[in-house]
């Protein structure tokens, strides 16, 4: 059953997992793309924004570069030309407003004019302050400009008088050549365009959890994740403070394409450069990086893999269940197959495997079945199918007038479903069946059958009647309670007793309802008794009183008589009743007076008996002396008889006189062993702690060394600790294990075992052999004195071993058993 639903399950699940994981792995990849085409998004936005604002940016330059080379360029001592040109640049950056300095600077790099944006509002820069920019990185570029190119600057922190201004300043510088007519350089505009405004361009390109980066080729941040790193070129630790330094291994695959995606363990990176030169390519450029977090991956993947893990394990129980159902339907399937052909065989192992009788039979006065299951021979008794065939349908029916109704109504509804009868074997027993039958055509004879079901109710029908017995049983369970009940409100006031109560205090329900219970005690009590229940419902538990000290009731006469109560609370949130439990001592305390009585006579009985064991002791040495000298003689004189006239003896004479002397001898044995059992049987116990594993390695020793030859597989669990009288214990494991060393006497390969198993936290000790064995038939005669089941002749002995063993054990208040087969060995088991 296991492996054909695992052989189903298996590629089921795997197949479905690949499906499921292909429908994951299409809409992750579909998230991911979401995901992706967002940062692109991004990416390009930002890109869009950094373009759009430098070619604004560009225009103007142009535009301010051609009205100076169209006006002229202003000579420094002509400061009526300049502060026409100052004014113009001032109206200019108040116009536009992205400009921290416009400056317009000579051939030889020195400012002529100059515009400053400070605090919002532009101002022209006096002449004394104007200064010479001619060392500047940016003026040298411009310098050096043809006509129509212009120079575009990375971002930059602006200086003035060699000091970084503070606070920073994003700046881009835009630098164009002014040329006047005849194509003679005169000067540069250089426009400081404030960055601030770019950088939050690009910032808010974001989305789907995203950041946006600027930075510059060096790997320096202009606009980064940590404002503290952003214009790291400018700080002391540079180099920590770069992409580079960050993210090497994005930063190699950033700096070698122009655009691209990446996606590793530390996020998301979408990037592409964005180049600030216009006309003049320098290879100086920008990177816009769109970033997304680990964390904002995760959010989007995560809840889609774990609803698909919730789907797959949904899946899996469903599939489970429905796979388990269909590999127990092939299962039930195959076993409904016989070896006659599938379509009779499915049939006919249904049929005969059912608990129910199936039956097809003919419709008429007696009727005839056609077919039935085992089920339905072994129901009415048949030894076969042929047997219950060959009777009529009637004879099974005690009631013929029932089964004729039951036919007709078959054919004339079709079907009758659970109809209860009585019917009977082909024994005559009678039981109560259940049957259920449908009406057909027979297609080849066109004959009406049969086709039915009969079950046996009759255990049903009993567990029925069992249960309405143990109903009124139960109902009637408090009124023959042997003891007398009272139920006492938290009042004290009696709500219910039972007839008992009443014998045993006189009193009738009417009169005991509804009083208080102190009624039924002694009236020099009532008062502690009503102490004494106040208390107890400070604390409600089951208890039991009288069995320390005496209590005594009263009856309605105003006798008193000793009780034992009980008390069970009963603690619900309508009512707090006590049930009380009352139990009449008298008669127990007069047979405690009998038994004490009885003790003191089996006291005296006792001692009687001690003097008789005492007497039957001297008794057996008595008689063991007393046989032991002729029995000596006998012997001797046989011995005499064969030393001295064994040659006048025929061959029949001397085997006669060895036989007495085996005779003799044997007596001898029988009653050494006896006189051992009697001390067995009369020895004091002394408990005390005994190893058992030790005292059965020295029995094996002491018969290992009386049988040298003997090669034998002796195990003795270790460890083997009792409480018990250890010469006792020693006779006993010494006569078991021998009998296992002699019985095993046969076999090569003969092996005894001493060892304990756990029998309900009891331990059971056992000595086990692979020998001879005995028929558990006559099991109940092993530990008899004198019963042997083996041959003397094979294994001898004299049957007291075994009996001694029961005695010592018994002396232990344990019991011994034993468990064999014939030539397979045997078990003694015993407790302590």
């Amino acid at each position: 059953m296991y492996r054909r639903f695992l052989s189903l399950f298996v590629p089921t699940m795997l197949v479905l997992g690949v499906v499921l994981y292909l429908l994951h792995r299409m809409q992750a990849q579909d998230v991911e793309r979401k995901l992706g085409y967002a940062q692109w998004r991004a990416v390009y936005s930002a890109q869009g924004a950094v373009d759009s604002a430098l070619s604004g940016v560009v225009a103007d330059l142009r535009y301010l570069a051609d009205r100076a080379a169209l006006s002229g360029p202003p000579r420094l001592e002509a400061s009526t030309e300049r502060r026409h040109l100052a004014n113009d640049y001032l109206a200019f950056a108040a116009r536009k407003r992205v400009y921290d300095q416009i400056r317009y600077l000579n051939r030889a790099g020195r400012e002529v004019v100059r515009v400053n944006f400070d605090g919002g509002h532009p101002s022209i820069v006096p002449d004394d302050q104007l200064q010479d920019k001619s060392g500047r990185y940016y003026v040298r570029r411009g310098l050096a400009l043809k006509p129509g190119q212009i120079y575009v600057s990375a971002f930059d922190l602006n200086t003035e008088h060699g000091k970084i201004e503070r606070p920073f300043k994003p700046t881009i510088r835009f630098v164009a050549p002014v040329v006047d007519a005849h194509a003679a350089k005169r000067g540069i505009v250089v426009f400081n365009y404030l960055g601030a405004g770019l950088l939050a361009a690009v910032q808010q390109e974001i989305g789907f959890g995203n950041q946006m980066w600027l930075v510059n080729r060096r790997g320096f941040w202009l606009h980064g994740p940590v404002p503290a790193d952003e214009w790291g070129f400018m700080l002391s630790d540079r180099r920590r403070r770069t992409m580079a330094y960050r993210y090497p291994r994005v930063w190699h695959t950033v700096t070698s394409k122009q655009a691209g995606a990446l996606h590793t363990r530390r996020g998301w990176f979408t990037f592409m450069r964005i180049s600030p030169e216009t006309d003049v390519p320098q290879g100086r450029y920008w990177i816009v990086v769109s970033y997304l977090p680990p964390r904002e991956v995760a959010a989007h993947l995560v809840p889609l893999r774990d609803w698909y893990l919730k789907l797959f394990g949904a899946a899996t129980l469903i599939l489970g269940a429905t796979v388990w159902a269909f590999a127990r339907l092939i299962g039930r399937w195959r076993e409904a197959e016989t070896e006659t052909g599938r379509a009779h065989k499915r049939y006919a192992d249904v049929i005969n495997n059912l608990n129910v009788g199936i039956y097809r039979k003919t419709v008429g006065s007696e009727g005839r079945f056609l077919e039935v299951n085992d089920a339905l021979v072994q129901m009415f008794e048949a030894g076969s199918r042929a047997e219950l065939m060959s009777h009529p349908v009637s004879d099974l029916h005690l009631d013929p007038a029932a089964r004729q109704a039951f036919s007709d109504r078959v054919m004339e509804l079709g079907a009758v479903t659970g109809e209860e009868m009585e019917m009977r074997t082909l024994h005559g027993r009678r039981f109560w069946a259940r049957q259920s039958a449908v009406a057909r055509v027979d297609g080849t004879t066109d004959d009406v059958i049969l086709d039915g079901v009969i079950a046996d109710i009759t255990a049903h029908r009993d567990a029925e009647l069992a249960l309405r017995d143990s109903e009124a049983r139960f109902r009637g369970l408090l009124e023959t309670a042997p003891d007398g009940i009272v139920i006492v409100n938290r009042e004290g006031r009696i709500d219910l007793v039972n007839s008992q109560a009443e014998q045993l205090f006189g009193y009738s329900r009417t009169e005991l309802v509804g009083c208080l219970v102190e009624l039924l005690v002694p009236e020099r009590l009532r008062g502690v008794h009503v102490h004494r229940r106040t208390d107890y419902w400070k604390q409600p538990v089951a208890r039991s009183l009288g069995q320390r000290r005496e209590l005594f009731a009263r009856r309605r006469d105003g006798s008193e008589f000793p009780i034992e109560v009980s008390l069970s609370p009963h603690l619900t949130e309508a009512e707090h009743v006590v049930v009380a439990s009352v139990r009449d001592l008298t008669e127990r305390r007069k047979a405690e007076v009998e038994i004490r009585n009885l003790n003191a006579e089996l006291g005296r009985h006792g001692a009687e008996l001690e003097v008789l064991n005492k007497e039957l002791e001297s008794f057996s040495y008595s008689v063991s002396h007393d046989l032991r000298a002729p029995l000596r003689a006998i012997d001797g004189f046989s011995q005499a008889l064969l030393e001295d006239y064994g040659q006048a003896l025929d061959t029949t004479a001397r085997d006669y006189l060895r036989r007495v002397r085996a005779g003799v001898q044997r007596m001898g044995e029988l009653i050494d062993d006896l006189l051992r059992l009697s001390r067995v049987t009369r020895a004091e116990l002394n408990r005390e702690a005994v190893d058992l594993s030790a005292l059965a390695g020295d029995v094996v020793s002491e018969l290992s060394s009386a049988d040298p030859g003997r090669q034998i597989e002796c195990a003795i669990a270790p460890g083997l600790q009792t409480q018990g009288d250890r010469r006792l214990l020693r006779v006993a494991l010494k006569n078991l294990l021998s009998n296992a060393w002699k019985f095993t006497a046969g076999r090569s390969d003969g092996r005894v075992e001493f060892g304990a198993e756990q029998n309900d936290g009891e331990p059971v000790y056992f000595v086990r052999d692979n020998g001879a064995g005995f028929d558990m038939a006559y099991v109940d005669k092993l530990f008899g004195a004198f019963q042997r089941l083996h041959d003397v002749r094979e294994f001898p002995g004299s049957g007291i071993g075994l009996a001694t063993v029961k005695r010592a054990v018994l002396k232990h208040g344990g019991r011994v058993w034993a468990e064999g087969r014939v030539g397979c060995g045997a078990t003694f088991f015993f407790t302590l």
